[in-house]
């Protein structure tokens, strides 16, 4: 699976204009891949001024089935143990309203 950035990252951002999903405010859309999307996000449940969050969505096309949800959750199972320099952790694995992943957010 190869992720990408928006080619031109003004104009391709989808802005989503706050919608939530679960806990989380969506912010906007920063890369889509064959297999997921990746948002900026907040918490609802935190301060206002708390860090931002990716969340990683499992595409609508692929939330069925069982082999690409059972992929998903390894990997943020797996992705939470980490803790070294270059790897992004994951957060939080979420079932509702649907499948995602909350990871920590680097620029």
């Amino acid at each position: 699976m190869s992720v990408q950035p928006p080619r031109d990252r003004h104009s391709e951002r989808v802005d989503v204009g706050g919608e939530t999903l679960g806990t989380f405010r969506l912010l906007e859309e920063v890369a889509r891949g064959e297999l997921a999307s990746f948002w900026r996000a907040r918490s609802l449940e935190g301060p206002e001024d708390a860090s931002p969050l990716i969340i990683k969505r499992l595409g609508r096309q692929h939330q069925r089935s069982p082999e690409y949800r059972q992929a998903l959750q390894r990997e943020a199972e797996l992705a939470g143990t980490f803790r070294a320099a270059g790897f992004v952790r994951a957060l939080k694995f979420e079932r509702q309203p649907e499948l995602f992943t909350v990871m920590e957010y680097v620029e």
